[in-house]
């Protein structure tokens, strides 16, 4: 009875750890696929879109953090001392502050470019928005890694103060020392533009759908019953985007 008392968590540990390597190595393999055909195709002096432009960043992002959280999750059970080098855990954090950062405003970039180009507008400054936004991806990118940065470093000015005798790298990123107000600046910011970006994106996916519902009522009162069959398309498209 014993026996099975410890190997049952043996075995619930062993699953757990072994659908999070999976996870992360199909979300590593994804990104690098997407990646890799995009590269393929610069060799082969075909041009990119704005839109693969923001994907391959944000694939990188994404590839980044899969990398970091699998180092992070192996060392942790095969070589827990690691941790305890002086610059080990606030690189890491670090690291990790500044992809999920930048991968939060890369995605609310995409939703509103696909916003912008799938929308019509009646305003003429959006429209004028709409015309000149394939120009504007390249800033929309430059900021959304600015962002990061920018929020990165409070977080690695915490990390590299002088410490305290009697206390390690891995005690301060533990939480260990005494947090003063312009130290919980950085969680601040970095809670607002994560707070912001998921409006973002929120909003423009729930306005593209506002928006192609609004198409298909406009198809279906036009198109004879003969040719409803046009209007597959649409429908699917509108299911799909309900379902994610």
């Amino acid at each position: 009875m014993d026996n099975g008392k410890v190997f049952l968590p043996h075995l619930v540990l062993v699953a757990g750890l072994t659908i999070v390597a999976v996870e992360i190595f199909a979300a590593f393999l994804g990104n690098g696929f997407i990646v890799a055909v995009n590269f393929y195709d610069w060799l082969k002096k075909k041009r990119l879109n704005p839109v693969d432009h923001l994907l391959v960043v944000l694939a990188l992002s994404n590839a980044g953090f899969s990398y970091i959280f699998g180092n992070y999750i192996f060392f942790d059970f095969t070589w827990p001392q690691f941790f305890l080098e002086e610059c080990a855990t606030p690189v890491i954090i670090t690291l990790l502050l500044f992809i999920i950062l930048s991968s939060s405003c890369l995605i609310a970039w995409l939703c509103l470019y696909f916003c912008f180009k799938i929308t019509q507008f009646k305003s003429s400054f959006l429209t004028k928005v709409k015309m000149s936004i394939d120009s504007a991806v390249v800033w929309l990118i430059l900021i959304s890694e600015l962002i990061a940065f920018f929020c990165t470093i409070p977080m690695i000015w915490f990390f590299g103060r002088p410490l305290p005798q009697n206390v390690t790298s891995g005690q301060n990123a533990s939480g260990m020392l005494s947090l003063t107000s312009s130290d919980l600046f950085i969680f601040f910011l970095a809670s607002t533009i994560m707070v912001l970006s998921s409006l973002i994106i929120m909003s423009s996916l729930m306005f593209i759908i506002w928006s192609l519902r609004r198409h298909t009522y406009r198809m279906k009162k036009i198109i004879s019953p003969e040719d409803a069959s046009m209007l597959k398309t649409h429908r699917l498209f509108l299911q799909k985007m309900l379902q994610c």
